[in-house]
């Protein structure tokens, strides 16, 4: 056991972001914040008594710190839905419905997930298991800055 000493978070929702040290996928787990630097962990124990210290078995402690550092930009959190193909929905997925494209977000208004698009707007709860995740923000902003750009004749 590996014992750390006073994270600053460490929670039990799902979440994804894109490794720093190794090949920039998305990993899935919990959050873990540590000196301002964003890791995702798969288990995470408290030990009784002693909520301040936590406890990684060895094989997560190892890669924690081997490639588990996300970029704190691609951070976000699992909406508790999955897309009509079983795949998981977090912040920042792409989906589409009914034919039409939609960004996921968080509205702090409503207290819950949405689909945006322009001013177009559903709360996601009212179309469970209906939507197809395409893509998310971060992929599709990084295949717009790396696509050729078409010349003007």
């Amino acid at each position: 056991w590996l014992k750390m000493i006073n994270p600053k978070y460490a929670g039990t929702c799902l979440y994804r972001g894109k490794e720093l040290l190794y090949n920039g996928e998305f990993i899935e787990g919990q959050l873990l914040e540590i000196d301002g630097k964003n890791y995702i962990i798969d288990v995470c124990e408290q030990i009784k008594g002693n909520e301040d210290l936590l406890y990684y078995k060895d094989k997560i402690a190892f890669r924690l710190f081997n490639g588990n550092e996300i970029n704190h930009k691609t951070l976000s959190i699992w909406t508790g839905l999955n897309d009509k193909n079983g795949i998981k929905i977090f912040s920042g997925d792409i989906v589409t419905l009914k034919g039409k494209r939609y960004r996921v977000c968080w509205n702090k208004h409503t207290a819950s997930f949405v689909t945006k698009n322009g001013a177009d707007q559903n709360n996601m709860l009212n179309y469970p298991k209906c939507y197809e995740i395409v893509d998310n923000v971060w992929d599709a902003l990084q295949d717009a800055v790396n696509s050729p750009k078409e010349k003007t004749k």
